[in-house]
């Protein structure tokens, strides 16, 4: 199982991290802490549903390159 983790103070401090909705930014904390040690997940929909989170919260991760979307799994 996966047990390194890697959160930026300098992401989670920044502006454009700041400026997005609570709910987008527990969404990034939480893909964080459930991708493998590459950084990869292939459950990020259940991951959005579990906290409360929408579609568009992980669009907006996405336009906002905090995550990278493989269509098949994504990387944080």
């Amino acid at each position: 199982m996966a047990e390194r983790r890697m959160l930026s103070r300098t992401i989670l401090d920044s502006d454009k991290f700041l400026d997005m909705p609570l709910t987008t930014q527990a969404l990034y904390i939480h893909l964080i802490m459930n991708a493998d040690d590459d950084g990869f997940l292939n459950n990020s929909q259940k991951i959005t549903r579990m906290i409360g989170a929408g579609k568009k919260d992980f669009e907006l991760l996405i336009s906002a390159e905090f995550i990278i979307d493989f269509n098949l799994s994504i990387a944080s």
